[in-house]
C-alpha cells in the first residue's frame, strides 16, 4: 500500500515540475516574440521623421545591449540609410566586436552619413578593429575613399596603431597616415623621429608632419636638423611642423630657410615664423553659453541648421565688427555646436566688445526659440597654404584632422 502511495505521489510530482517546466517555456519563448518585436519596432524607429523617436530607438537598443547586436547587424542591409546610420551609431556605443566586418562594409555605403556613422563607429570599438582595417586598407580592391577613411579611424586608436601607420607613410595616403599619426599624439612621437633619416623622401616628409600634429616639444631639434634636407617637400613639411608646434628654439632655423632655393620653402617659412611669434595671442579667449552634447548625428545636424540660420541672420549687424571695421576675420558655425568668432591675431579685444557680439547672437537665436546659444571668441589668422607640384603638398595645418572639423564661413575678404 505504502509502494502504491509513493508512485502516485512521485507522478504527481513529476507532473507538476512538467507543467512548471512547460509553463517556462512557454513564458520564455513569449518574451523572446516581444524582444524580437520590441527591437524590430525600436529599428524601424530609427528613421522616424521626429528626432527625438530617433534617439529613443538608439538609446533603448543600446541599453539592451548584446541582445541588440544582431538585429542591429541585420539593420546594417536595409534599405533605408537612416536606419543603416543609426544601427551603426548603436553597434559603435555597444562596442561589440561582432560588428567590425560589417561595419567596414559600410565605409563604401553609397550614403555619406552612413559611411561616416560607420567610421565613427569603428573608432568607438577601438582595438579590436584595428586589424580588420589595416586589411581592409591595404586591399587595392576598396575604393579609394573608404579606405581612406579607415586610415583616419585609426588614428582614434592611439598606440596600437602607430606602426601600421607609419607603414602607409610612403604609400598614396600618406597625408592622412600623417594626420592620424599626429591625432594619436605622445605615443606616436619617438617611432616618428626614429623614421626622419628614411631612405623614401615621402616618409621623411610625411613623418615630420605628423610630428608637427602632435606638437610635441621632443620633435623640435630632429625638424630644424630636417630644414637642411636634400629634398624641397621634406624641407617645406619641416618647416610647417615647426610652425605647429610653435617654439622659439625655431625660429633662428626657419629665419635662415627665408633664404632656400624652393619658393614653397620659404613661404612656409616666413608663414611659421609669424605663427611663432604670435602665439602668444592666439587660441580661445572666452565660451559664452551652455554647449551642446548630440547622441546621434541626427541631432547634431538639425542644430547647425539652426546655428546656420543665427549665422546668417547676423550677417548685416556683424558688418561693423568685422575687418577694416572691426578685428574679427571670421565668423560662422563649429561642425563640435557652436557658433565661432575669430579676431585677428595680437588685436585688442575686451569684455565688453564679446558682450556686446553676444548679446546680438543671443537676441536672435532666443527669437528662434534658443537660449543660452553656445558662442566661442577665439584668436586666428591665415595661414598661408602651399601648392606644391607635389601630389599631397603641404596644407594648412589641422585641415586634414579627421577629429577636427571647423565649418567656418569667410565673410570678409581680407586686403
Amino acid at each position: 500500500m505504502k509502494s502504491k502511495l509513493k508512485i502516485k505521489h512521485t507522478f504527481v510530482l513529476a507532473s507538476i515540475i512538467l507543467v512548471i517546466i512547460s509553463t517556462v517555456y512557454v513564458s520564455i519563448g513569449a518574451e523572446n516574440d516581444v524582444d524580437e518585436m520590441m527591437m524590430e519596432s525600436l529599428i524601424q524607429n530609427m528613421a522616424d521623421d521626429n528626432i527625438s523617436v530617433k534617439v529613443d530607438a538608439v538609446k533603448n537598443l543600446v541599453d539592451i545591449g548584446e541582445l541588440a547586436v544582431e538585429p542591429l547587424i541585420n539593420a546594417t542591409k536595409n534599405t533605408n540609410p537612416d536606419i543603416r546610420e543609426n544601427s551603426a551609431y548603436a553597434l559603435g556605443k555597444i562596442g561589440d566586436p561582432k560588428a567590425v566586418e560589417p561595419l567596414i562594409k559600410l565605409l563604401e555605403d553609397n550614403d555619406s552619413e552612413v559611411q561616416y556613422a560607420a567610421s565613427i563607429a569603428l573608432g568607438n570599438i577601438g582595438e579590436p578593429a584595428l586589424e580588420s582595417l589595416v586589411e581592409f586598407i591595404g586591399n587595392p580592391n576598396k575604393s579609394y575613399p573608404a579606405r581612406l577613411t579607415a586610415i583616419r579611424v585609426l588614428g582614434e586608436m592611439g598606440e596600437p596603431a602607430v606602426q601600421p601607420l607609419i607603414g602607409m607613410l610612403g604609400s598614396t595616403g600618406g597625408v592622412d597616415a600623417a594626420a592620424s599619426l599626429g591625432n594619436i599624439g605622445e605615443p606616436a612621437v619617438s617611432p616618428l623621429i626614429n623614421i626622419l633619416d628614411d631612405d623614401d623622401p615621402k616618409v621623411r616628409a610625411y613623418a615630420a608632419r605628423a610630428l608637427g600634429g602632435t606638437k610635441d616639444e621632443r620633435a623640435v631639434e630632429p625638424l630644424i636638423s630636417l630644414l637642411e634636407d636634400k629634398d624641397a617637400n621634406v624641407r617645406s613639411n619641416a618647416a610647417m611642423a615647426l610652425g605647429q608646434i610653435g617654439d622659439e628654439r625655431a625660429v633662428e632655423a626657419l629665419t635662415k630657410s627665408l633664404n632656400d632655393e624652393d619658393e614653397r620653402v620659404r613661404s612656409i617659412a616666413r608663414s611659421s615664423i609669424e605663427e611663432i611669434e604670435s602665439q602668444n595671442n592666439d587660441g580661445i579667449i572666452a565660451i559664452y553659453g551652455k554647449e551642446r552634447d548630440f547622441y546621434i548625428e541626427d541631432e547634431r545636424r538639425s542644430w547647425l541648421d539652426e546655428l546656420a540660420l543665427i549665422s546668417n541672420s547676423a550677417r548685416d549687424d556683424m558688418q561693423k565688427y568685422i575687418r577694416p571695421n572691426g578685428s574679427v576675420i571670421f565668423y560662422g558655425y563649429s561642425y563640435d555646436g557652436y557658433i565661432s568668432v575669430e579676431f585677428q591675431s595680437g588685436s585688442d579685444v575686451n569684455t565688453t566688445l564679446m558682450d556686446e557680439i553676444y548679446g546680438m547672437f543671443d537676441e536672435k537665436a532666443k527669437k528662434d526659440g534658443i537660449n543660452d546659444v553656445p558662442v566661442v571668441f577665439q584668436y586666428g589668422e591665415i595661414i598661408i597654404t602651399d601648392n606644391g607640384d607635389t601630389d599631397e603638398a603641404p596644407s594648412t595645418p589641422g585641415f586634414t584632422s579627421f577629429s577636427l572639423l571647423m565649418i567656418l564661413l569667410l565673410i570678409s575678404k581680407l586686403k
